[in-house]
Parts: structure tokens; C-alpha cells; sequence
């Protein structure tokens, strides 16, 4: 049996590539807003240089 795609692959790759953005996103500005130094999720340094590089 032949799989039905309802949507073409452009469009899903494009999804998926917005839906990993939107949660490198969040994890780094949690990292930004909540900063740890004894436990961080995320240096704030490389958060910040992250989150300033996806926020284009």
C-alpha cells in the first residue's frame, strides 16, 4: 500500500524546521531570563549568541 501524503515534502520541511527553531527559541531564552551559574541549562553567552542568531 502506498503512503497518502496530504501536504507536499516543502511545506512539511518547512514546518519541521519552524517547529525546531520555535523550541531552540524558548530553551535559550529560558536560559537568558532564568540565569544559573551554579546549574545552567544553557551558558548565558552562547544562549544569547544563539538566540540573537535565530532571531533574525
Amino acid at each position: 500500500m502506498k503512503k497518502l501524503y496530504l501536504y507536499p515534502l516543502g511545506l512539511r520541511i518547512w514546518h519541521w524546521t519552524n517547529v525546531t527553531l520555535y523550541i531552540v527559541l524558548i530553551l535559550t531564552g529560558i536560559s537568558m531570563h532564568y540565569p544559573s551559574p551554579d546549574n545552567p541549562l544553557i551558558p548565558f553567552k552562547t544562549a544569547r549568541l544563539i538566540h540573537m542568531y535565530l532571531d533574525f
